[in-house]
């Protein structure tokens, strides 16, 4: 036990008034911060120490009960309940004690966990007001209604979209893809709504809609649905994510169906439009990025923030960085998993950014040359 464990275990730590003790996803304990909008999952054990703590009792006491409950001794729990609350100090949500910064290992391995995103907010308060009568139309609609009528509706679009880009000749100069781009602003406007209403539609307000740069330079929009974290259901949590891509196959079709039924540039703007719908498709199930489709295997498998865990374990790993409390006590086989999707990950996004890079300066070299 070093000094600085000594003298946390010596604290008597109470939660600030507004950090909420929740259960969540799958019924996971959950500290809701409602300063700064943040959960922080909790084990089942942690969710209990930090039930008593009143600010009556330090961590040496606590201590002393679980060992006498336990039959552990204190020079095993001691180094252990220090670097948890040494961790839920750190994040402020102890009243008196402001958040405070790690070391630059902890920093960076946290870093790596999280894609770094630029958010510009375009509508908050008035978004639930927008979306409430569809929500209330489809809360009312009994759910496998809602399931087989998206299934029907896939199924009838898919094969629209599919026809029409294997049967026409896709235009060839960028007129129609420019005019096919801006109809997809149409389609992502209502994809990002369906977020927001399957959240009203599963209990839970969506905070906002917006725009934003995933690493700085990949351009999104976005309907910021971290309360689903209070949802206990991995159907509806994954209902909330993949009512996106159902949305874009179901686009792909309308924009195929009109290809079908115009000429001109009208038939080439629609008929590109159904090829980036597709595209948006297969992109947002990649399950290496934190897409639609990744969030919705998490929550069907009843993951919680998998990817993320898994980069900022391979991170802790590679850096020697000390490992927090939620990834210290992992299986053997659950370490593998997430070193191998953790470098999978990485090694996917720094492909993309690589490619990217590439794009850019080629494009620069061939702009400057035509100066």
């Amino acid at each position: 036990m070093t000094n600085l464990q000594l003298e946390v275990l010596e604290q008597r730590f109470r939660l600030r008034p507004d950090v909420e003790l929740i259960d969540g996803a799958d019924g996971a304990p959950m500290l809701f911060d409602a300063l700064s909008g943040r959960y922080v999952r909790l084990g089942r054990q942690a969710a209990q120490i930090v039930r008593n703590l009143d600010g009556t009792v330090s961590g040496a006491d606590i201590a002393d009960r679980i060992s006498e409950h336990s039959g552990v001794a204190r020079s095993t729990i001691d180094p252990q309940l220090a670097r948890l609350f040494s961790e839920l100090s750190a994040s402020g949500i102890f009243e008196g004690h402001e958040a405070k910064s790690t070391t630059a290992k902890d920093r960076v391995a946290k870093a790596v966990g999280r894609t770094p995103t630029w958010t510009r907010p375009l509508l908050k308060d008035g978004l639930t007001r927008l979306v409430e009568p569809v929500s209330e139309v489809l809360r009312a609609t009994p759910s496998l209604v809602r399931l087989l009528a998206a299934t029907a509706l896939m199924g009838l679009a898919l094969p629209f979209s599919i026809n029409a880009v294997r049967g026409y000749t896709l235009p060839i100069t960028a007129l129609p893809w420019l005019l096919g781009m801006a109809l997809m602003f149409t389609q992502t406007v209502f994809h990002e709504l369906g977020h927001a209403v399957s959240c009203r539609v599963h209990g839970v307000k969506p905070r906002e809609l917006g725009l934003a740069l995933w690493y700085g330079v990949v351009p999104i929009a976005y309907v910021d649905r971290t309360d689903a974290y209070r949802v206990r259901s991995r159907g509806a949590r994954a209902a909330i994510s993949i009512i996106g891509p159902v949305q874009d196959v179901i686009w792909s079709g309308i924009w195929a169906l009109l290809a079908m039924n115009t000429t001109g540039l009208a038939h080439e703007a629609t008929l590109a439009a159904t090829v980036l719908a597709l595209t948006m498709t297969v992109v947002n199930l990649n399950p290496l990025l934190p897409t639609d489709g990744q969030q919705a295997l998490e929550a069907a498998l009843g993951e919680l923030n998998m990817r993320g865990r898994a980069m900022a374990y391979l991170a802790h790993v590679v850096l020697r960085a000390e490992l927090p409390t939620y990834l210290m006590h992992l299986t053997r086989r659950r370490k593998t998993v997430y070193v191998v999707y953790g470098a999978a990950c990485l090694a996917y996004v720094v492909f993309v950014m690589g490619g990217m890079a590439w794009w850019l300066g080629s494009l620069a070299l061939r702009m400057t040359g035509a100066l």
